[in-house]
């Protein structure tokens, strides 16, 4: 428990749907719970809102709501990429770099027919 130290007592916990609807959201409204859910659960930039689950329900410290926003911008100001990120800009590169090969091969196929005088015109020039 020393890991949870921050609040001083119960009283100061918060179950998620008590903070979803202390923080602004769209149109007026609070967040959904299914987003501070998954910011405990899977985290936003590596970043995870830190719990405490008790007898089945999980709970979180407004402390611990504003050290994870905290944490959050300075992971944005150093532009962290998540694992995710980083994944899907690996694959998009290979795919870049696929394209980018089979044009050479479709390049170099064209040049090489020209050359041997493979490709043909409709139109007899001086006939």
């Amino acid at each position: 428990m020393d890991q949870h130290k921050d609040f001083k007592e119960l009283n100061d916990l918060l179950t998620i749907s008590q903070v979803a609807k202390r923080l602004p959201g769209r149109e007026g409204k609070g967040k959904s719970i299914q987003t501070v859910t998954s910011w405990a659960d899977k985290g936003l930039k590596g970043v995870r809102l830190k719990t405490i689950q008790i007898g089945g329900i999980r709970y979180m410290s407004w402390e611990w709501v504003l050290e994870f926003f905290e944490r959050l911008e300075e992971a944005r100001a150093r532009n962290e990429r998540t694992p995710r990120q980083i994944a899907w800009q690996d694959e998009k590169q290979k795919a870049v770099r696929s394209v980018d090969a089979a044009r050479r091969v479709c390049l170099h196929d064209v040049e090489d027919n020209s050359l041997t005088g493979a490709v043909h015109s409709d139109f007899d020039v001086g006939a």
